[in-house]
């Protein structure tokens, strides 16, 4: 039976050569190919700071950080993304309130968000949930009149572009990852977008302990520092940096495909009655990590493609059904009907015309 994975690694042919060249330089540590990965990734994304790290998880741990988020301060955010979002919020003694979301995205509703702005609100944490850049505008707008921060989570929007401008430029903290799965991936790793040389600079010996770097390896006494500034070991090193590099190369082309693929299920799945496409607009470009789908009986749905050899799954579940975060907010109706009825399909590099059109196929004798 044909089987056709949700998620899987792309790895380009080649790699090997340029890992050996690596691993046998004599420095594997954070060195010049995690320079050069930053400096590509600036010029890839049209913005001017970029600080790699050893996860996306790491680099939101730092936008905290920076943003001097304390034991107290109230952090709007979305329950409907991965947890690694969230958790470094408990971490730092953050109380979370929860917005809801757009049914039409699945992404954090600004409207919701006004609703939950008070006098003790520190900070937003936003989502572009499988490749859709968040409202911006609206959020932006919302950030300048509360005096509120920003944290992006862009994990799954890397090349994604709202206004025609990629994200990485809206906000002041943008997290990107490049964990295993993810469009282009370093196996594991991920950068933080910065506006500020300030943030910047600091943000650099946060990843490494709070120790500046660049100037003790400059020293001839390196071995004394002072530390003003306690940071952690998130830091990225040349092996997963040079893997980096060479997925770079490869981004548009990774992604042209996941927008071919989402373009055929869109025009064929239309209009539908057990099922709801996602809408897309044109005021921002999706770069669909994820394709995903509303379907009424999301049970039947999965288990009949599975079945079929077709790899299907929600990804996510809402966080708040976590117990580290508290208790259910049955509040938001928005995030109860995504959360019951969402599902995401094999989307990626690796889905072929023929997959593709077995997929519907298989949809359609069941469900139309």
């Amino acid at each position: 039976m044909r089987k056709i994975p949700l998620l899987k690694p792309f790895m380009p042919k080649g790699i090997i050569t340029k890992l050996k060249e690596t691993i046998y330089s004599g420095w594997i540590g954070e060195g010049s190919k995690v320079k050069n990965l930053e400096k590509k990734l600036a010029k890839y994304l049209g913005c001017k700071y970029v600080v790699c790290t050893n996860s996306g998880t790491s680099a939101l741990w730092i936008a905290c950080k920076l943003i001097d988020l304390k034991k107290g301060d109230i952090i709007i955010s979305t329950p409907m993304t991965c947890s690694a979002t969230n958790i470094p919020f408990l971490h730092f003694g953050a109380k979370i309130v929860w917005a809801d979301i757009d049914l039409k995205t699945g992404n954090i509703s600004p409207e919701s968000i006004k609703k939950k702005i008070n006098r003790k609100t520190k900070a937003l944490c936003i989502v572009d949930y499988g490749g859709k850049p968040c409202e911006m505008d609206k959020i932006r707008s919302l950030a300048r009149k509360y005096k509120i921060k920003v944290i992006e989570d862009a994990a799954q929007a890397l090349g994604a572009r709202y206004k025609s401008i990629k994200l990485g430029n809206h906000n002041e903290y943008v997290c990107f990852s490049l964990q295993s799965v993810k469009t282009i991936t370093s196996v594991d790793g991920g950068f933080l977008c910065l506006k500020s040389k300030k943030d910047y600079n600091r943000a650099k010996k946060l990843r490494w302990f709070g120790i500046d770097r660049e100037k003790k390896l400059k020293k001839v006494d390196n071995w004394i520092y002072d530390i003003k500034d306690a940071g952690y070991k998130m830091h990225m090193n040349d092996v997963l940096a040079t893997i980096g590099i060479e997925q770079l190369n490869h981004i548009d082309k990774i992604i042209n495909k996941q927008r071919a693929n989402a373009k055929y299920y869109n025009e064929k799945l239309k209009n539908m009655k057990e099922i709801i496409t996602m809408e897309d607009f044109k005021h921002y470009f999706n770069t669909y990590w994820l394709y995903i789908l509303l379907v009424r009986d999301r049970k039947k749905f999965m288990n009949i493609l599975k079945k079929r050899g077709i790899d299907v799954s929600p990804i996510h579940q809402r966080n708040d059904k976590l117990s580290i975060f508290g208790k259910l907010d049955k509040r938001l109706k928005n995030l109860k009907y995504f959360d019951e009825h969402s599902v995401c399909m094999p989307n990626g590099y690796w889905v072929s015309k023929r997959d593709r059109e077995y997929i519907v196929k298989v949809i359609k004798e069941n469900f139309e």
